[in-house]
């Protein structure tokens, strides 16, 4: 039998026995929405020959019970003002890692792509390695799940919030090849990287960079993204964790 517990934070899932935890963006709160975004954890599961038969929700997920229960799920959603333990004992611990990542660096306000990111990051580094309390001794809730492979740490060369110069055009225009970055998180299990852009606030890819100390100058300008209209609100709740 395989339970999948919800939560409305984004919403935040965790299978009762693989042990895999997920969070994914939703645009709202509505019924749709978290249709669309629980359609798409469903299917990942399903993908895998993985089956879903019960879900134990926040009462705000009332809604989709019946979405719940055409694809043969029983739906248990708490009494308002209750919680499901196993996701909110989740949920603490993705908070506390968060926090100790965001005391870990100079920038007080950030962006909502580095704030993502940590998330990102935070939620693969715990899918990554055997769970004692999960179906398997040979592999990861991510092995079974998504069918990673082990994590490589001879690629792991960059810290989160290093400030880097990443190598990038190759035509032969006389136009800047590199551009100054902020490292968000690994990309794949061969040495790319995800990075913010200190110019445009854009994400970039790349697998080649020379990193440099992060100056003042840096500091200022990734609070200076974090300040941009859009960005205020979200960038402060890192903080008030």
């Amino acid at each position: 039998m395989w339970i999948f517990y919800s939560s409305m934070e984004n919403p935040h899932t965790k299978s009762t026995n693989i042990k895999f935890v997920s969070i994914q963006p939703c645009r709202g709160r509505g019924r749709k929405e978290i249709e669309k975004v629980l359609g798409k954890v469903l299917e990942r599961f399903r993908s895998r020959g993985i089956r879903t038969t019960d879900c134990n929700c926040d009462n705000e997920f009332e809604k989709v019970t019946p979405f719940l229960e055409a694809r043969k799920i029983s739906a248990n959603i708490v009494g308002r003002n209750e919680h499901v333990g196993i996701v909110e004992r989740s949920i603490r611990t993705i908070k506390e890692r968060v926090r100790c990542i965001f005391h870990s660096i100079p920038y007080r306000r950030m962006p909502r792509i580095m704030i993502d990111a940590i998330l990102r990051s935070t939620i693969s580094w715990l899918t990554a390695f055997l769970n004692n309390e999960g179906v398997s001794r040979d592999y990861s809730p991510a092995s079974i799940v998504l069918g990673n492979e082990n994590p490589d740490f001879k690629h792991l060369k960059l810290s989160f919030g290093s400030y880097v110069q990443v190598y990038g055009y190759t035509d032969n225009t006389p136009r800047q090849r590199v551009e100054g970055a902020i490292a968000l998180r690994t990309s794949n299990n061969q040495g790319g990287y995800y990075f913010m852009s200190l110019e445009t606030g854009n994400q970039l890819h790349g697998r080649q960079w020379t990193e440099l100390p992060v100056t003042e100058f840096v500091i200022r300008r990734v609070e200076e993204l974090g300040r941009e209209p859009g960005q205020s609100d979200y960038a402060l709740r890192i903080s008030n964790f």
